[in-house]
């Protein structure tokens, strides 16, 4: 209560990294069978309740036809709803870009973040997001790329899923991808870190 300085100074991802990557977004969904799919996409080192997995599960139930949820990252799972298809963790940030980019919508569904990096990283790749009202979670979605559930039931996530559905997740890539290089670029939160120590300094 005594700063001279409250600010926060949100992380950064490489945008030169995440990006777009729609020709290889299209060959990844061949090689996984999933052609005409409307791709909901999870992300995380390693899967449980935490990180929002029942909800993942609970979506499933909601699902049409033509709607898949992919979930990458270690799970420890013997068993999927076949609406749900298992990537295992992967080291690889360039695959990783290709699954942000195959999806046509994120979802972060942990509960508790104090950065959800992969909320980033998944706009970066031009893909909009959904994501519930909790920690920093919905400080990280900006007007126009997506949409945060205030009271994080599986009917209101659902309806944000289908909301994006009905506009064309197409229509998100440009303004997702915007807002990450507006918000998220290195030399400006580095900047924001030398601005406050100068202030120090000259205090």
């Amino acid at each position: 209560k005594n700063a001279n300085i409250i600010k926060t100074i949100d992380n950064w991802v490489d945008l030169k990294v995440f990006q777009p990557k729609i020709q290889e977004a299209d060959q990844c969904r061949k090689r996984i069978g999933i052609q005409g799919k409307f791709v909901i996409l999870g992300v995380s080192t390693i899967w449980s309740d935490l990180k929002g997995l029942s909800t993942f599960y609970e979506l499933s139930r909601l699902l049409k036809d033509d709607e898949i949820i992919i979930l990458v990252g270690r799970l420890n799972e013997p068993k999927l709803p076949p609406n749900i298809i298992h990537i295992p963790e992967t080291q690889s940030v360039d695959d990783l870009t290709i699954y942000y980019s195959m999806a046509d919508v994120f979802l972060q569904m942990s509960p508790e973040e104090s950065f959800g990096k992969v909320v980033v990283e998944a706009m970066a790749c031009g893909t909009p997001v959904v994501s519930i009202d909790s920690t920093a979670n919905a400080e990280l979605i900006g007007t126009g790329t997506g949409f945060v559930s205030h009271n994080g039931n599986v009917d209101d996530i659902y309806h944000y899923i289908e909301v994006i559905k009905k506009i064309g997740s197409n229509k998100f890539v440009n303004i997702c991808r915007e807002y990450a290089e507006k918000n998220f670029v290195i030399t400006k939160q580095l900047n924001k870190y030398l601005d406050i120590y100068y202030s120090l300094l000259d205090s």
